[in-house]
């Protein structure tokens, strides 16, 4: 039997905010996994605030979390392959802390969470598990380097925060206020690729969810994929199908659909 995979993001697609996860969506993916199919998560978030819902999923393939800088094995509990910023990137964080004050910095490492500088904006709105105890400065950030996050209510202070300081990386905006850097080579597209390559699954096979811009590089890559009506409208524009929002579950649909398909081939 051929092996199909689905790769869905998790933010404005599963769910979004503080909102949980429809049971009816976490009852249709695992009618997916039952019918022989893998799931995994393609995220941006880091690894531990996204343990619980791989648990809830019963997620059975590797996720690509960090925005395509990780892929980890919930299984196993490690990383098959990570994509790390090099050593200038602490140069690079240092001069950002220096010339935009207005701007909170949280770096992300396959050891933990150091957030370099915070705002009243960053607190209320970055998602809690992400949100560490205590101010680190750059010379207490330990691991191998795998995505930062910045906010900033200025929006130009943060605009020219990646123009100067992260224009040799991967820089981009995740929403009005956050941005984020990643390493070259990053990127969700980059993430289904390398578990094409792990689980020996051609590119054709797979399907993919997602709402936002980050997603598009995966959309295209995947053999069937699918956007909520109130996704990026360059998605709307590409994805196979279309479903209703995550308030509404429309991932229930996503995955039964994609389950009749394997059950017919």
């Amino acid at each position: 039997m051929e092996k199909y995979v689905f790769l869905t993001d998790i933010d404005g697609t599963l769910l979004r905010g503080k909102m949980e996860i429809p049971v009816p969506v976490i009852a249709a993916a695992a009618e997916f996994i039952s019918a022989g199919g893998l799931l995994g998560l393609c995220t941006g978030r880091s690894t531990v605030s996204v343990v619980e819902i791989a648990g809830l999923m019963q997620v059975n393939a590797p996720s690509v979390l960090y925005n395509g800088s990780a892929i980890y094995d919930f299984s196993a509990g490690e990383y098959l392959k990570t994509r790390s910023f090099d050593k200038g990137i602490f140069e690079s964080l240092e001069r950002a802390y220096v010339l935009f004050p207005k701007v909170a910095i949280s770096v992300q490492t396959n050891r933990g969470i150091f957030l370099i500088r915070t705002t009243e904006h960053f607190s209320k709105k970055c998602i809690k598990r992400e949100l560490p105890d205590k101010i680190s400065t750059v010379d207490d950030i330990r691991g191998d380097v795998l995505k930062i996050v910045f906010a900033s209510e200025d929006i130009d202070s943060l605009r020219s925060c990646g123009e100067e300081c992260f224009s040799d990386y991967m820089f981009a905006f995740a929403s009005k206020r956050f941005a984020e850097a990643v390493p070259k080579g990053s990127g969700k597209g980059a993430g289904l690729k390398d578990i094409s390559e792990i689980c020996n699954v051609p590119a054709g096979r797979f399907f993919m969810a997602g709402d936002a811009m980050t997603d598009l590089p995966a959309i295209k890559m995947a053999g069937f994929s699918f956007a909520p009506s109130d996704a990026a409208p360059q998605l709307l524009e590409t994805c196979s199908m279309t479903i209703p929002p995550c308030e509404e579950g429309g991932m229930e649909k996503a995955f039964r659909i994609a389950t009749g398909m394997i059950q017919m081939l």
